[in-house]
């Protein structure tokens, strides 16, 4: 869906949880369900550095925990206003992003 598109639905802004050190290293949006989302991430073999990072944890035999951390109807463009934001502010309390 474009970055323009007006068309109001479901958002959810979540996080992926390093299963051993408990800190959140990406943030990501969505308008699919979260356990679609997971295993996207997990099924994806992205050479990115969050890719990377799932790739080990998977390669370990973890995955990484997803969690809410906010939901809201809108639009797509407020969608990565509300990333944006959650990257910056988990970024700001030090938290180990790859995005």
């Amino acid at each position: 869906m474009p970055l323009s598109s007006t068309e109001p639905q479901t958002y959810r802004i979540y996080a992926l949880i390093d299963p051993a050190t408990r800190f959140p290293h990406y943030v990501g949006q969505t308008a699919d369900y979260l356990g679609r989302r997971l295993r996207q991430h997990v099924n994806k073999h992205q050479t990115t550095k969050k890719g990377l990072w799932v790739r080990a944890l998977v390669d370990a035999g973890e995955w990484p925990e997803i969690v809410l951390l906010e939901e809201f109807v809108g639009d797509r463009r407020r969608a990565y206003e509300r990333e944006s934001h959650w990257i910056a502010r988990l970024k700001e309390e030090g938290c180990p992003l790859l995005n």
